[in-house]
């Protein structure tokens, strides 16, 4: 209430309001409203997040119920009920020990604060992540008014525990049976009854040929001397090598028919750019999930990436920034032929001076 007493009696916002409403009265709801939500929801704000999500939960809803509807209820809850984390009996006084213990303990108090703020949250603060940096950037589809961002990521190496997945789909019981079978191994239904801490994102690898796979990523701590998978459990230790990533993020569920919309948009994208990426496989596609179920389903973060690689001629000789008086043309043609990813300064346009955009080269 606080904070609603603040927006309604802040000056700025009035302006921002009346602004709003002076686009829609001159262009119309239908031109004018992509305008008009960027002014009251600018582009990176969690309102803008939200409000995307929203749209899109529109249609991924549907498709989520449909899903549902062709399992039976024996289906949605066979894999829980045959999981061996399942089968061990409650014991009475471990629940009352740990209750006890989360009375008294303010540390456990705090860690129980952040778990249920993290169902609120884009991106949980608690959990690990794989280490990448981002390199470039790509515009994607026009989403209320203005071009997603696709970032292309290039990822530290890193260790999973994958286990590979029956053809079925992200919402089907294929996929809640890999994640049941991962979550085995790392809360400790390992070789050396180990538990691992939880980490993110749980991702799904996909190819065309219906084959899946589920991996999460183990600790920095487990990375290199990860505990071995009891036999027959399925899964696989392996460690992923360093690579570049073009990832498109959307908001919402992951249904199977929201993954092939965002892979198409993505895989759209990257050709129109007509930059030096090339996508490695087309056919494959990887699901990035970051949220536990329970999140708020406007808050949850997903994502679609495929590993790309640089072309051009690496071995072609870089052209130097001329000294004061020499000609640019060769540099320009340079340029031109293999551009940055994102040059800090644009290019200008006709008839405009070059000196801003080449001034970064000097530098």
């Amino acid at each position: 209430m606080r904070l609603l007493s603040k927006v309604i009696l802040d000056p700025a916002v009035r302006e921002d309001v009346q602004a709003a409403i002076g686009v829609i009265r001159e262009r119309g709801i239908g031109k004018g409203h992509p305008d008009a939500i960027d002014k009251l929801w600018p582009v990176g704000t969690t309102a803008r997040a939200d409000l995307e999500a929203l749209t899109a939960l529109r249609k991924q809803i549907p498709e989520a119920l449909e899903e549902l509807k062709k399992q039976s209820p024996k289906d949605l809850f066979a894999s829980s009920a045959s999981s061996d984390t399942t089968q061990a009996s409650v014991n009475p006084s471990e629940v009352l020990s740990s209750l006890a213990t989360l009375a008294t303990d303010r540390t456990k108090q705090r860690e129980l604060i952040e778990e249920a703020k993290d169902l609120v949250r884009r991106t949980p603060k608690s959990l690990e992540t794989p280490a990448y940096k981002v390199v470039g950037t790509v515009e994607g589809p026009i989403v209320l008014g203005k071009p997603e961002v696709i970032e292309v990521r290039e990822y530290e190496a890193f260790t999973v525990a994958s286990t590979e997945m029956p053809s079925g789909g992200m919402g089907s019981r294929a996929g809640a049976s890999g994640f049941t079978t991962l979550a085995a191994y790392l809360f400790g239904k390992n070789a050396g009854s180990e538990a691992m801490a939880m980490t993110m994102p749980v991702s799904t690898t996909m190819d065309a040929a219906g084959n899946a796979s589920m991996a999460f990523v183990l600790p920095r701590r487990n990375a290199d001397n990860p505990p071995a998978p009891l036999p027959a459990s399925d899964v696989t230790i392996a460690q992923v090598p360093s690579r570049l990533c073009a990832v498109k993020a959307f908001g919402g569920l992951a249904t199977d028919q929201e993954v092939e919309r965002q892979k198409q948009a993505l895989l759209t994208s990257l050709d129109a750019a007509g930059s030096t990426l090339r996508v490695v496989d087309r056919d494959q596609i990887t699901v990035l999930q970051y949220n536990s179920p329970l999140t708020v389903l406007w808050r949850r973060r997903n994502e679609v990436a495929v590993v790309v690689e640089l072309i051009g001629d690496q071995n072609a000789q870089a052209v130097d920034a001329p000294a004061e008086g020499e000609s640019w043309e060769p540099f320009l043609q340079q340029f031109r032929a293999d551009p940055p990813a994102k040059p800090a300064v644009d290019p200008p346009g006709e008839g405009e001076s070059w000196e801003p955009f080449l001034e970064q080269f000097r530098l």
